[in-house]
């Protein structure tokens, strides 16, 4: 019997680990997730070469909160929590 990998599908990092695990290809899964997800399993792990690929989050709020301060505090302890490379800084709505 073959399997289509092109079709197989994992709904969690967990199910993606079990995949590789079984053979049935590769995955990426983030840094954080590894400790969890990939330690106990029979699995290579490598990272990329530099550049190494990111992304960008954003916390979003309604500039009329009346909670705004609470919600760039919070902005800030994230930051400080994952070790921002770039600071974190406000968008404002209509720029980027």
């Amino acid at each position: 019997m073959r399997i289509d990998l092109a079709d197989t599908r994992a709904a969690s990092l967990a199910t993606a680990v079990q995949c590789v695990m079984g053979g049935l290809g590769v995955t990426l899964i983030p840094q954080s997730a590894v400790p969890v997800e990939a330690v106990r399993s029979r699995i290579e792990l490598a990272q990329f070469a530099a550049p190494r690929p990111g992304r960008q989050i954003g916390l979003v709020f309604r500039a009329s909160s009346k909670r705004d301060q609470a919600y760039r505090r919070l902005a800030g302890i994230i930051g400080d929590a994952i070790g921002a490379e770039q600071p974190v800084r406000p968008v404002m709505e209509g720029t980027r």
